[in-house]
């Protein structure tokens, strides 16, 4: 007899900030964003805002020029992707504890395979 099995679907919401956060602790609480470069270009996009922005109205997406006019104090930090690796690394042997049937998406997003028998 097989034990039931389910997909779950792991999204890392605001991962981007987090790890921006884990060397800025000083920023949390406030709107963060993180974009390519400075993000002083008009055209600049957002690929990630903490939970501060998105009270704003700021999210994935969101161009530049109309995220710092809904949110003046909006902090923008750069891509860091060295240190998203490390800790999607860090993240993934974790999953790997609980299963071997995983796939990932990206740094932050995964399909994992679990049955009844793992407990966690």
């Amino acid at each position: 007899m097989s034990l039931p099995a389910w997909v779950v679907h792991i999204d890392m919401d605001c991962f981007f900030v987090s790890v921006a956060l884990l060397s800025r602790p000083h920023l949390r609480g406030k709107p963060i964003a993180v974009a390519h470069g400075s993000g002083s270009g008009p055209s600049g996009e957002i690929s990630c805002a903490s939970y501060e922005a998105r009270a704003f109205g700021i999210k994935a997406g969101s161009f530049m020029t109309s995220a710092k006019e809904k949110c003046p104090d909006l902090v923008i930090c750069p891509y860091e992707f060295e240190k998203y690796q490390n800790i999607s690394e860090q993240v993934y042997r974790l999953i790997h504890q609980v299963t071997a049937q995983v796939e990932a998406l990206s740094v932050d997003e995964a399909f994992i395979q679990v049955s009844a028998e793992v407990s966690v």
